[in-house]
């Protein structure tokens, strides 16, 4: 990439007010916080910096600042070879009055070195990265420093911190390449991050010289958002931050007379280091100039002659071309309008051209890297014509004295070869000169061979000149996992890799010629040729050369139109809503149930391929001919996923009201209570009963997708290489281990209710199986034979233990795959087993999602959003070459799939071992009686369920079962899988049934 303008700063014989720092480590503490001299340092985490980042100033009770809390974002690299990396060495703190760097303003101005901080931060944030799950290389981090009171005073001088209001702090980076085995390389060089006005005001005011170029290279450019973090207006009461750079967009429309009749100022919005040009309603772009720092503030009655004429130009261009931010400063792009129908493309949309749009004698359409033309198509073909003379006669005399001539007709060489050669000056851009199966041709047609005749005479060459436009000036680069490392297109110049490796036109074409200079190509006899034949006198053998003369030459100029399109980024963003809709596993309907979404915030990111066509000339032995062949190049623009993973929980009982039995031999039979409740519905106090899941077992289900890239692909992603088939294999059996354990811990608990008339007892007291409860004014029992154990160990089998058992899981795994063609066409498929694949649906260049008819393939989307995400990412049907088999629209990118993994599991859950659980009936438990004639008058309402939560998950909220990828998944209504019969407890135990 070409070294583009930002600026640069190189110290020339200047005294800095250096801080001393002390570097203060102990191997045994944690990583972060650290201290270095009177800097405390810390990092926030991996994210970009937002609004909770902001300045902290604390200030003691006398209104002195103590500290200074400043954050940051930085973007660190493992040490890479050949890598492109910066670091922050220094800064200048200057405090001021004002927000302004006028020379009333500024206090004072110091350098301090923070490269000592910088490389020990550098070394631990590697380290940090390293080991916790989650964090990335080359992903954005905010790390905060905490400056004392004490740093200021040895900064600036005693107290002087407290005469000023605001703070500006602007950081010196300095950028470095690594070596071959990712060593630190020289600096490249180094620059302050703010643009160079206020730099040289805040540099003047420390009376040092400083000497400043604007160079930097552009493999820099990506970190331009972590660049602007490193300058900052603060204000030390409020921490307060004003921005230093602004970006803005100033529309200026005219009538079609060329009267402003509107300017309209707003921010200007930024993407990837370009400003996206927002279009006004009702009225067509014309061309925009890019201005650096323009002057302050901006007229509401500007021209555009005004604007395109102000200092500080540093880009301009038309309605199909983007302004790109290549300085560390303020911009503005001033936009004229006209008003009329917008008809043009604008800036961030479909950016390519047409055939009307880039024309030429000879046209490279939009598909073509590659098109053999030849001269017939510029015009009839050229007659060169050769001529000889005549060998002539040769004079004799006969003994007479008489003088005769006789012919030289005798052939001593009378055979002649014409070739027809090309001037070197083809534009090797435009025309291929390399490769031996791409270079210029005749195929046979420059040449001529003949007999001559001893009289003389003459002969034609008609030469056709084959050769192979190509696209110099926009290579595409060929896609490394679809071609191989000997692509004969290779030859020519282009690349290969799984990254562009080429700028591309973004014009939609140029423009280009035939020859490399104003001269043109001309057809002439070649030095190879055999241009000379010889006759003898028949009778002496005195022999003449004839020399055969091309007569005429023939000259072709012309011009070259390049079409090209390259489609536009793309990102497919869309998150699924979590979901209380049911499911079905494993042949099970789970209606009680919940869908939690999980989106990531690390997309999947890749080139995707298009497919172009090239023209090739066929193997030696038939030169007469070519072929055209399809190649697969890398889309321009990468395209972006957003990954969801989904998790879906619920469960199902045929007999969810009655599915825990309760049995006992001691049900009441006392008339009083046979005519309030029925048979077998009063339990006195005392009595002995049983409980048992009986063969109504509940079913739980849960259903994992994960999205993941397997390893062939994932090697080419640039971004989201952790979402390997490994890591969802490892997300589904950490969930699923946890589910097993949580249903395998939960308890039945019993429920007490002193209204014997309410709906279920669940309203009333939890009881919690031990002794000393408080239960409606009586006291429980503490002896064990009253109460179902609860938090016994998993593998126990205790009589009268609580907890549920898993008597069984049945698994299964469903693999979905969404890919694209380069035909545009979109397919989501199915597997059980990620190798073998069927097609559920598939979706034309010219469909979209609404297009789905198959319900499994509505279900992954709903649930995912990936094939929403994947047709968003792509362009498809885009494009106009006519040319071609699949045109207008043939540009289709592509890409062999995103997959998804399904994990259905459903547990079986009841009393296992053992099935019958037996305890008696706390006598404590009954209502109070007055009398013994009082017995069976009064009565309590009980039932058993299953716990809110698991024992071993008490910190976690009701119907936990488990966390997948980070979120808390809940089963609804999780304590009413088992459910007892309501049944009453009466104020009289069993010994008073005998009354």
């Amino acid at each position: 990439m070409k070294n583009k303008i930002i600026a640069l700063a190189v110290m020339v014989a200047f005294v800095f007010s250096i801080l001393p720092v002390k570097y203060v480590y102990a191997a045994n503490k944690p990583l972060f916080p650290f201290n270095v001299g009177e800097i405390t340092v810390n990092c926030r985490g991996q994210r970009p910096i937002n609004d909770e980042d902001r300045p902290v100033i604390r200030r003691d009770e006398n209104g002195r600042l103590t500290r200074l809390t400043l954050c940051e974002q930085s973007t660190y690299q493992d040490k890479l070879p050949n890598h492109y990396y910066y670091r922050t060495v220094g800064y200048i703190m200057a405090l001021l009055k004002e927000p302004n760097v006028k020379d009333e303003s500024i206090i004072t101005s110091s350098y301090y070195d923070n490269n000592t901080l910088r490389l020990e931060e550098n070394r631990r944030m590697r380290e940090l990265i390293k080991e916790t799950p989650g964090y990335d290389f080359g992903k954005p981090y905010v790390t905060s420093y905490t400056f004392s009171r004490q740093f200021f005073d040895n900064l600036s001088g005693k107290d002087v911190v407290d005469k000023a209001d605001w703070l500006l702090r602007i950081g010196l980076v300095q950028f470095y390449k690594t070596d071959s085995e990712g060593n630190e390389g020289p600096a490249l060089g180094s620059m302050y991050a703010v643009h160079e006005d206020i730099f040289k005001d805040v540099t003047l005011a420390m009376q040092d010289m400083i000497a400043y170029g604007f160079v930097v290279d552009g493999a820099f450019y990506p970190y331009i958002d972590d660049f602007v973090t490193r300058t900052k207006y603060i204000n030390l009461h409020t921490g307060e931050e004003l921005p230093v750079f602004k970006f803005k967009q100033v529309d200026i429309v005219e009538d079609e007379e060329g009267n402003i009749v509107d300017v309209n100022i707003s921010d200007a919005e930024l993407k990837d280091n370009k400003i996206l040009i927002k279009p006004y309603e009702g009225a067509t772009m014309k061309e925009w100039v890019l201005v650096k720092n323009p002057p302050e503030p901006i007229s509401n009655n500007i021209t555009w002659k005004d604007a395109s004429n102000l200092p500080g130009k540093v880009q301009a261009g038309g309605p199909k071309e983007t302004p790109e931010i290549t300085y560390l400063a303020s911009h503005t792009v001033f936009v004229r309008y006209t008003l009329g129908d917008n008809d043009v493309d604008q800036p961030g949309g479909q950016i390519g051209g047409s055939e009307q749009d880039i024309k030429g004698d000879l046209v490279l359409s939009e598909k073509r890297i590659t098109k053999v033309f030849n001269l017939s198509q510029l015009g009839p073909l050229p007659n060169l014509k050769f001529t000889y003379p005549t060998a002539g006669e040769h004079m004799h005399i006969d003994a007479d004295g008489n003088v005769y001539y006789v012919e030289r007709s005798k052939p001593i060489d009378n055979i002649y070869k014409y070739i027809i050669e090309h001037s070197n000056n083809l534009n090797n851009l435009a025309v291929a000169i390399k490769g031996d199966r791409f270079t210029t041709r005749f195929n046979g047609t420059n040449i001529k061979a003949g007999t001559a005749k001893w009289s003389g005479g003459s002969d034609t060459v008609t030469p056709n000149l084959y050769f192979m436009v190509w696209r110099g000036k926009d290579m595409p680069t060929l896609a490394s996992y679809k071609e191989p490392a000997n692509h004969p297109l290779l030859a020519l110049g282009l690349k290969r890799g799984h990254v562009p490796q080429n700028d591309r036109n973004s014009a939609g074409g140029y423009q280009d010629s035939l020859t490399s200079d104003s001269n043109p190509l001309v057809l002439d006899k070649s030095s190879n040729g055999d241009y000379s034949t010889t006759f003898a006198c028949l009778q002496c053998g005195n022999s003449k050369t004839q020399t055969h003369s091309i007569r005429n030459k023939a000259a072709y100029k012309a011009t070259i139109g390049v079409q090209s399109f390259i489609g536009s980024p793309n990102t497919g963003n869309a998150v699924p809503a979590d979901s209380t809709g049911g499911f079905t596993a494993r042949g099970v309907t789970f209606n009680k149930a919940a869908g939690f979404a999980i989106p990531h915030s690390t997309m999947i990111k890749f080139y995707p391929y298009v497919q172009m066509g090239y023209d090739i000339f066929n193997e030696s032995g038939d030169n007469a001919g070519y072929t055209t062949m399809g190649v697969n190049v890398l889309a321009q623009h990468v395209s972006a996923i957003k990954v969801n993973d989904y998790v879906e929980v619920g469960w199902y009982n045929p007999n969810p009201s009655t599915s825990l039995i309760i049995n006992s031999n001691q049900w009441s039979t006392y008339v009083r209570a046979v005519e309030a409740f029925g048979k077998n519905s009063v339990l006195p106090g005392g009595a002995l009963y049983s409980l048992t899941t009986g063969n109504s077992p509940t079913k739980v289900g849960i259903r994992t997708w994960q999205v993941y890239v397997p390893d062939d692909l994932r090697q080419y992603l640039v971004e989201g290489r952790e979402f390997s088939y490994d890591r969802a294999l490892k997300a589904d059996n950490d969930f699923a281990a946890q589910v097993k354990n949580t249903l395998d811990t939960l308890d039945v608990v019993q429920y007490v209710s002193n209204n014997p008339k309410a709906d279920n007892a669940f309203g009333g007291v939890e009881i919690l199986a031990k002794g000393g409860q408080n239960v409606y004014g009586n006291t429980t029992s503490s002896y064990d034979k009253y109460w179902l154990k609860r938090g016994t160990p998993q593998n126990s089998n205790y009589a009268n233990e609580a907890d549920l058992d898993v008597l069984d899981e049945d698994k299964a795994v469903t693999y979905y795959r969404v890919r694209a063609d380069v035909n545009g066409n979109v397919y989501i498929e199915k597997s059980t087993n990620g190798s073998s694949w069927t097609t559920l649906d598939k979706l034309s260049k010219t469909e979209g999602v609404g297009a789905l008819t198959n319900a499994e393939a509505k279900g992954l989307d709903e649930r995912t959003k990936i094939i929403t995400n994947f047709v968003l990412a792509l362009d498809r049907n885009k494009g106009n070459d006519p040319s071609v088999s699949n045109g207008p629209g043939w540009y289709n990118e592509a890409w062999d799939g995103i997959y998804v993994m399904r994990v259905d599991r459903v547990f079986t859950i009841g009393f296992g071992s053992p099935k019958v659980r037996s305890v008696a009936l706390d006598p404590k438990l009954t209502p109070p009686s007055a009398s013994m004639g009082d017995i069976f008058t009064r009565y309590y309402l009980s039932q058993f369920k299953v716990n809110e939560k698991s024992y071993i998950r008490a910190n976690k909220p009701n119907g936990y079962v488990g966390t997948f990828n980070g979120r808390d998944v809940i089963l609804p209504n999780m304590d009413y899988m088992f459910v007892s019969r309501k049944f009453y407890i009466p104020n009289a135990n069993v010994m008073d049934q005998k009354y």
